[in-house]
């Protein structure tokens, strides 16, 4: 029972973010709003796979395992416990458009750039929302699979 105890109290004090990857650079990466610090993360994959550093990728969808403790700034900063990289269903699909959106926003507004929303219109049609830091509103692009062409909304 007292192991039970301990064992609640552990789980209770993990966190959870996810998303895709708008940013990778020095160490960090950008997920949603938050830089996550990886240097001493361990890095696998959804099916239990160990990985590299050198796997993860702008446009990679991941789920990040951390502490809670935020640094108060914006992007907001933390540091990674795990980095889990999701293969499954449509992210590899989706690592594509949002590499390519990620890469036009960065060349056309500049950095960072904050990945909001995103879905899948059709099979061919990819939506991307993004705010580019400080901008205040909103970026909804549209990635065609078939043509490799990017839209503005």
């Amino acid at each position: 029972m007292k192991f039970l105890k301990w064992l609640i109290l552990v789980v209770g004090m993990l966190f959870f973010a996810g998303g895709y990857i708008a940013a990778f650079e020095n160490n960090r990466l950008l997920v949603g709003d938050i830089y996550f610090s990886i240097t001493d993360a361990k890095v696998v994959s959804d099916t239990g796979e160990q990985l590299e550093h050198s796997n993860l990728k702008v446009g990679k969808q991941v789920k990040i395992e951390f502490d809670g403790m935020v640094a108060e700034s914006y992007p907001a900063q933390a540091g990674a416990d795990k980095v889990i990289v999701m293969t499954k269903d449509d992210s590899t699909k989706a690592e594509e458009a949002v590499r390519a959106i990620v890469q036009f926003a960065e060349k056309q507004y500049g950095k960072p750039i904050i990945i909001l929303n995103s879905d899948f219109l059709d099979n061919s049609h990819f939506r991307l929302e993004i705010r580019v830091f400080p901008e205040e509103e909103p970026l909804h692009f549209q990635y065609n699979y078939d043509t490799k062409n990017i839209s503005l909304e």
